[in-house]
Protein backbone atom coordinates (compact mmCIF):
# COMPACT_ATOMS: atom_id res chain seq x y z
CA UNK A 1 0.00 0.00 0.00
CA UNK A 2 2.75 2.47 1.14
CA UNK A 3 4.47 1.85 -2.51
CA UNK A 4 1.46 3.75 -4.63
CA UNK A 5 1.83 7.33 -3.12
CA UNK A 6 6.05 6.51 -3.15
CA UNK A 7 5.89 6.23 -6.93
CA UNK A 8 3.72 9.26 -7.32
CA UNK A 9 6.37 11.30 -5.62
CA UNK A 10 9.18 9.75 -7.91
CA UNK A 11 6.63 10.51 -10.98
CA UNK A 12 5.96 14.22 -9.90
CA UNK A 13 9.68 14.81 -9.77
CA UNK A 14 10.47 12.95 -12.98
CA UNK A 15 8.26 15.48 -14.34
CA UNK A 16 9.29 18.24 -12.62
CA UNK A 17 12.95 17.60 -13.86
CA UNK A 18 11.71 17.11 -17.48
CA UNK A 19 10.10 20.32 -17.50
CA UNK A 20 12.70 22.66 -16.12
CA UNK A 21 15.54 20.74 -18.57
CA UNK A 22 12.82 22.09 -20.92
CA UNK A 23 12.63 26.08 -19.27
CA UNK A 24 16.36 25.79 -19.62
CA UNK A 25 17.15 24.24 -22.92
CA UNK A 26 14.44 27.55 -24.42
CA UNK A 27 16.38 30.29 -22.25
CA UNK A 28 19.41 28.81 -23.80
CA UNK A 29 18.18 29.00 -27.41
CA UNK A 30 17.07 32.51 -26.48
CA UNK A 31 20.75 33.61 -26.38
CA UNK A 32 21.65 31.86 -29.26
CA UNK A 33 19.21 33.53 -31.63
CA UNK A 34 21.77 36.91 -31.27
CA UNK A 35 25.28 37.86 -32.04
CA UNK A 36 27.01 37.59 -28.99
CA UNK A 37 27.40 41.33 -27.79
CA UNK A 38 26.65 43.18 -31.02
CA UNK A 39 23.49 45.54 -30.61
CA UNK A 40 21.50 47.83 -32.97
CA UNK A 41 20.92 51.82 -31.96
CA UNK A 42 18.96 54.53 -33.57
CA UNK A 43 19.20 57.83 -32.74
CA UNK A 44 16.21 60.52 -32.55
CA UNK A 45 15.07 61.92 -35.70
CA UNK A 46 15.73 65.36 -34.37
CA UNK A 47 19.39 64.59 -33.27
CA UNK A 48 21.73 67.16 -35.00
CA UNK A 49 25.27 65.70 -36.18
CA UNK A 50 27.21 64.73 -38.87
CA UNK A 51 26.49 61.73 -40.70
CA UNK A 52 29.12 60.44 -42.61
CA UNK A 53 27.71 59.05 -45.96
CA UNK A 54 31.07 57.77 -47.22
CA UNK A 55 32.57 55.29 -44.78
CA UNK A 56 31.23 53.17 -41.88
CA UNK A 57 33.76 54.57 -39.81
CA UNK A 58 32.08 56.67 -36.68
CA UNK A 59 34.13 59.74 -34.59
CA UNK A 60 32.24 59.62 -31.23
CA UNK A 61 33.41 62.14 -29.94
CA UNK A 62 32.40 64.48 -32.86
CA UNK A 63 29.01 62.63 -34.82
CA UNK A 64 27.54 60.59 -30.89
CA UNK A 65 29.24 62.78 -28.10
CA UNK A 66 26.56 60.88 -25.71
CA UNK A 67 28.23 57.69 -26.44
CA UNK A 68 31.65 58.25 -25.44
CA UNK A 69 31.16 57.73 -21.67
CA UNK A 70 29.23 54.32 -22.67
CA UNK A 71 32.58 53.69 -24.87
CA UNK A 72 34.48 53.98 -22.61
CA UNK A 73 32.65 51.70 -19.41
CA UNK A 74 31.13 49.05 -21.69
CA UNK A 75 34.36 48.70 -24.51
CA UNK A 76 32.40 49.11 -27.02
CA UNK A 77 32.96 50.36 -30.69
CA UNK A 78 30.89 52.09 -33.06
CA UNK A 79 30.02 51.65 -37.08
CA UNK A 80 27.47 53.06 -39.35
CA UNK A 81 26.30 49.93 -41.09
CA UNK A 82 23.93 51.51 -43.29
CA UNK A 83 25.78 54.75 -44.28
CA UNK A 84 25.14 54.21 -47.61
CA UNK A 85 21.66 54.21 -47.09
CA UNK A 86 19.10 56.83 -48.58
CA UNK A 87 16.73 55.97 -45.71
CA UNK A 88 17.07 58.23 -42.54
CA UNK A 89 15.37 55.52 -40.61
CA UNK A 90 19.05 53.38 -42.01
CA UNK A 91 21.61 56.19 -41.73
CA UNK A 92 20.61 56.98 -38.62
CA UNK A 93 21.05 53.51 -37.50
CA UNK A 94 24.60 52.83 -35.59
CA UNK A 95 26.06 49.06 -34.87
CA UNK A 96 28.03 48.91 -31.67
CA UNK A 97 29.64 45.62 -30.11
CA UNK A 98 30.88 45.88 -26.75
CA UNK A 99 33.62 43.89 -24.54
CA UNK A 100 32.08 41.46 -22.40
CA UNK A 101 28.80 40.41 -24.12
CA UNK A 102 27.37 38.86 -20.06
CA UNK A 103 26.92 42.77 -19.63
CA UNK A 104 24.56 42.69 -22.57
CA UNK A 105 21.47 43.69 -20.14
CA UNK A 106 23.38 46.47 -18.18
CA UNK A 107 24.58 47.68 -21.64
CA UNK A 108 20.90 48.02 -23.37
CA UNK A 109 19.36 49.66 -19.96
CA UNK A 110 21.97 52.11 -20.12
CA UNK A 111 21.86 52.79 -23.72
CA UNK A 112 18.18 53.24 -23.97
CA UNK A 113 18.00 55.58 -20.77
CA UNK A 114 19.93 58.22 -23.24
CA UNK A 115 17.75 60.91 -24.29
CA UNK A 116 19.29 60.93 -28.16
CA UNK A 117 18.21 57.17 -28.48
CA UNK A 118 15.11 55.85 -30.13
CA UNK A 119 15.39 52.47 -29.61
CA UNK A 120 18.55 49.70 -28.96
CA UNK A 121 18.22 46.10 -29.50
CA UNK A 122 20.15 42.96 -29.89
CA UNK A 123 20.94 42.17 -33.27
CA UNK A 124 19.36 38.85 -34.35
CA UNK A 125 21.28 35.63 -35.61
CA UNK A 126 19.90 34.62 -39.05
CA UNK A 127 19.23 31.08 -39.90
CA UNK A 128 18.36 29.24 -42.65
CA UNK A 129 15.43 26.40 -42.31
CA UNK A 130 16.74 23.42 -43.88
CA UNK A 131 13.58 21.55 -42.20
CA UNK A 132 11.64 22.82 -45.64
CA UNK A 133 12.61 20.23 -48.68
CA UNK A 134 13.76 21.88 -51.56
CA UNK A 135 11.02 21.73 -54.67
Amino acid sequence: MRILPQMKVVGVCLMLCFQFSILHAQSTNEAARYLEGQFYFKVKDDYQTYFNRQSPEVNIQEQLPFFVPIAEEFGATVQSSFYFSEANELYRTFRTTIEDSRRTEEFLKVLREQSEVEYAIRIPLFEINNDIPPN
